[in-house]
């Protein structure tokens, strides 16, 4: 992943910094990020919930963004971040199978 400058340092960034770029003064919560990104993306803010939850936004969207990081936050990602911030993140546990490696499997 390439560096991007944020709050005046460089940084690379993960899925958690992306959405975390919506937190401000204005919206200190997760919900209020989450309202902000909503708006944003042209998504109900449920959605926006969601994307942070799992940690990922999906691909149909990236192309907007893409868009609204440099726009709104004046970070320049590019598709390849995206996909690196991917396969960087920790799965959601309820993305995970159960019982892998469960002596019941052998069974």
């Amino acid at each position: 992943m390439t560096e991007h400058p944020v709050a005046g340092q460089a940084k690379t960034l993960g899925w958690l910094d992306i959405f975390d770029l919506w937190r401000n003064a204005e919206a200190p919560t997760e919900n209020g990020a989450a309202r902000l990104l909503a708006i944003d993306m042209g998504v109900e803010t449920g959605t926006a919930r969601q994307w942070r939850a799992r940690r990922f936004v999906p691909l149909i969207y990236w192309p907007r963004l893409i868009e609204v990081v440099a726009r709104r936050h004046g970070v320049a990602l590019t598709t390849d971040d995206l996909l690196a911030a991917s396969i960087a993140a920790r799965p959601h546990p309820r993305a995970m199978p159960r019982n892998i490696g469960s002596s019941a499997e052998a069974a």
